[in-house]
């Protein structure tokens, strides 16, 4: 593990740097004017930063400079150790569990140390996250560099082909299912925050104010993605289509599981419903904690909103996107649709009744060509 001091007195933190040594950490120092260069150098997983008593002593940056660098291009936990921590400022910064402020002083050492020590285990995820992008890199490398060799005598454009081939590649290949038994968890099939700047697809709405644990404030877009593409252009569509959602309870009592099942499945009620994706006009959606309960979107049951009155989480929208849905769970959500709203209406029909006879039927067939 690599600390990095960000100080502009190197000579005061040298009994915390060996005792950090003996926590089995590595340590460099630096100065403010050189935070940015070391940083990309050394590529510290933790930063221990400074604030010196004024502006004019950190040299080109500012703490709080260097601190909005590491937030943007060299993300790692930052703990800010300083007589002058008050000056961080930012909801961003101090909601935020990889930033801790310690107050400098003797008395507080054993609380820096014992931090560094607690992020020790996130670092390690960190890197182990890194190498296995790294190995994906590489395999990308290999598979690729033999077409666009081959392809593209224009160096400029064999790059860019890398470069544009290589992140789709690496995209596919972080998708494919974890070694040995491990399956996904219900909340995986979330990408939360949302990942893309557009709406899309699957993703999840709520009231702007709603309380998060009530089903009645989400719903999920329908319209399709490339509709709704608003970044270099205008969407194609003024409203976007939605379902809304309700209880899972309430979702199960509109399907034919609740209705003829309830008796026999018992507990084993909503497997069935889970293993398919859906059933009938009902979506199941797992909880993911503080920011969406277990609820259904009910496909019958639509609405549209302006395409205007849906933004992020911060703004003053009517609904804000609260989670994406990631592939392929995406694409179920566009079939479930489809099979609503593409199939001709039938009236209600005693299909039980008819179960039965085709259940005679074929065990009368049975019995004739034995």
């Amino acid at each position: 593990m690599k600390v990095l001091f960000i100080e502009d007195q190197p000579d005061a933190i040298e009994p915390i740097r060996k005792r950090i040594t003996r926590m089995s950490a590595t340590s460099e120092v630096c100065e403010f004017n050189e935070a940015k260069d070391t940083i990309c150098t050394f590529r510290p997983d933790i930063v221990i930063l400074d604030l010196a008593s004024s502006e004019s002593s950190m040299g080109d940056m500012s703490g709080c400079e260097i601190l909005d660098f590491i937030w943007k291009d060299h993300f790692c936990p930052v703990i800010v150790y300083s007589a002058y921590s008050g000056r961080i400022q930012g909801n961003e910064y101090l909601s935020n569990p990889f930033v801790e402020n310690i107050d400098k002083g003797g008395k507080t050492i054993d609380k820096l140390c014992s931090t560094i020590e607690m992020f020790r285990s996130h670092v390690e995820v960190i890197q182990e996250a890194e190498q296995e992008l790294r190995k994906c890199f590489a395999g990308v490398m290999k598979d690729i560099a033999p077409y666009a060799f081959e392809t593209f005598s224009d160096s400029g454009q064999r790059i860019e082909k890398i470069k544009r081939a290589g992140r789709r590649r690496i995209a596919a290949l972080m998708d494919e299912p974890l070694g040995g038994d491990a399956k996904l968890a219900p909340w995986e099939l979330y990408l939360f925050p949302p990942i893309s700047n557009n709406i899309q697809m699957g993703d999840l709405l709520m009231e702007k104010g709603a309380d998060c644990n009530k089903p009645n404030a989400f719903r999920v877009v329908l319209s399709p993605s490339c509709d709704l593409v608003s970044i270099g252009r205008k969407p194609k569509v003024k409203d976007v289509l939605v379902a809304k959602c309700c209880s899972m309870k309430v979702g199960l009592k509109s399907t034919t599981l609740w209705k003829t099942k309830l008796d026999e499945m018992e507990g084993d009620l909503p497997r069935a419903l889970l293993n398919q994706g859906y059933q009938g006009s009902i979506i199941p959606f797992p909880a993911l904690e503080k920011h969406i309960p277990t609820m259904a979107a009910n496909l019958r049951n639509l609405d549209m909103i302006s395409i205007g009155k849906i933004g992020d989480k911060d703004s003053d929208k009517e609904f804000h996107r609260v989670a994406s849905i990631d592939s392929p769970f995406r694409e179920m959500i566009a079939w479930a649709y489809m099979q609503i709203a593409c199939r001709p209406g039938l009236p209600d029909r005693n299909t039980l009744k008819w179960a039965k006879e085709i259940v005679e039927d074929i065990g009368e067939e049975g019995e004739t060509t034995s």
